[in-house]
């Protein structure tokens, strides 16, 4: 019973028929997703929970669907054998190809075979291979919907991640502060609000330390969450305005 009600943060479904495509040895999705988690983690400063993917019989043949928390948020479409050329509606007309908008920022494409690769970069077009488009395209879904992928286990999985690094004295003294601060100055509940709130806005987390002691010091004084919000926001605004 568990099993059917356990929603996964990240799940990908694949039509049948993509799922050579998708798991082509190391330039395959996992590969991309490896890449996925370690771009997050660098650059927002969490640990993005794993991504499962699975085989779809009912999805249309070349159709892909991402869910999170158990929500489809958004299809598409690949082309297995072709490249996704971003081009405009009257540019190349000889090459017809199948007109499509690339996914993520809905510009002009065109899905062509591979054989027209060589006259496609000769003309300046850009391409994108079809397992590209795939990554591209989960990327930026994830990055538009921390609220929904930041919940209370990630955050802890966070945490302890932060106790378990290479350099043991560095995790005792990370150790440390978290337990000074967690539970007793700082709510988890709080410190769970205020970190999605900076997500929501694309503001790292990785400055979690300096985060925690703020929250900390505002819960001291009675500040609501929205104060305690805008308190981090003034005092990693060295973080933000060197973006």
């Amino acid at each position: 019973i568990g099993d059917c009600i356990h929603s996964d943060e990240i799940y990908l479904e694949v039509a049948p028929d993509l799922v050579a495509t998708v798991l082509q040895g190391e330039s395959g999705i996992e590969a991309r997703i490896e890449k996925i988690r370690r771009y997050i983690a660098e650059e927002y400063g969490f640990v993005l929970p794993p991504i499962r993917m699975t085989d779809y019989p009912t999805l249309e043949r070349n159709t892909y669907r991402l869910k999170f928390q158990g929500v489809p948020i958004d299809t598409g479409l690949l082309r297995p054998g072709s490249v996704l050329a971003l081009m405009e509606e009257d540019q190349l007309p000889h090459l017809q190809g199948e007109r499509v908008q690339e996914p993520v920022y809905k510009a002009a494409a065109r899905w062509l075979p591979t054989t027209k690769k060589q006259e496609l970069v000769a003309g300046g077009v850009p391409l994108i291979e079809p397992i590209e488009v795939l990554a591209t395209h989960m990327r930026e879904l994830i990055q538009g919907n921390f609220s929904l992928i930041f919940t209370r286990m990630v955050m802890i999985e966070t945490l302890d991640a932060l106790t378990q690094m290479s350099d043991d004295e560095r995790g005792a003294s990370n150790k440390r502060l978290l337990d000074e601060y967690l539970p007793a100055k700082v709510p988890p509940e709080t410190l769970l609000a205020v970190l999605r709130a900076l997500l929501e806005e694309r503001v790292s987390i990785r400055n979690i330390f300096l985060i925690l002691e703020t929250v900390g010091e505002a819960k001291a004084q009675g500040a609501a969450q929205s104060q305690m919000v805008e308190l981090v926001r003034q005092r990693l605004s060295f973080q933000i305005l060197n973006k």
